[in-house]
């Protein structure tokens, strides 16, 4: 049996646990490490859990907040949502939209020396036909980014919601159900 105070514990605070040593329990699950720490009951005791009511809304010792400050939230870190630029950028690469570029930037380039080489009383219309493909092209760039900015954003509130559901729990030694966001180390579900 590893002691529970050692080294890896010495800043696990009022606990005989800390973070990392109960993620080696649970990723993966080691059942090994289980019984080197005494078993259930010496991790309840070292979270200072009572094994029939679970955590005490009016614990003195030890409050929720206290446990969420040490161990944290029971909350997933949110994945950073791509920027409209970089969506701007993925709907720029197609490679259709690229010929139509090059092609825009050519007709352009044909069109203002075409416009350079006449008179001056003649009209100078070459560069509206680059110019006209290269309107289409940002176009069809911001649409496709703007709808995608607009699906990744319902997508997030959609999984916001869908994660945040409740879970039944013993706390105070009744059955209650909460969500999960709320849920503590040492809660007995």
């Amino acid at each position: 049996n590893q002691p529970l105070i050692n080294e890896e514990t010495r800043n696990a605070g009022p606990f005989a646990f800390n973070v990392e040593q109960l993620q080696k329990l649970v990723d993966p699950k080691n059942l090994d490490l289980l019984q080197d720490y005494g078993g259930t009951d010496k991790i309840l005791d070292g979270l200072r859990v009572d094994r029939d009511s679970g955590l005490r809304v009016d614990q003195e010792d030890i409050s929720f907040q206290e446990r969420r400050k040490h161990f944290g939230k029971n909350v997933l870190p949110k994945v950073d949502q791509q920027s409209f630029l970089s969506l701007v950028w993925d709907a720029y690469c197609d490679k259709t939209l690229i010929l139509l570029s090059i092609a825009a930037f050519i007709s352009l380039a044909l069109g203002i020396s075409e416009d350079l080489s006449k008179s001056s009383d003649e009209p100078h219309l070459g560069w509206i036909e680059g110019t006209a493909i290269l309107v289409a092209v940002a176009v069809v760039v911001l649409t496709n980014a703007i709808n995608d900015y607009q699906k990744e954003s319902q997508f997030r509130k959609l999984n916001d919601k869908k994660d945040d559901r409740n879970i039944k729990l013993i706390r105070d030694g009744k059955e209650q159900q909460i969500s999960v966001f709320e849920v503590n180390v040492g809660d007995i579900m």
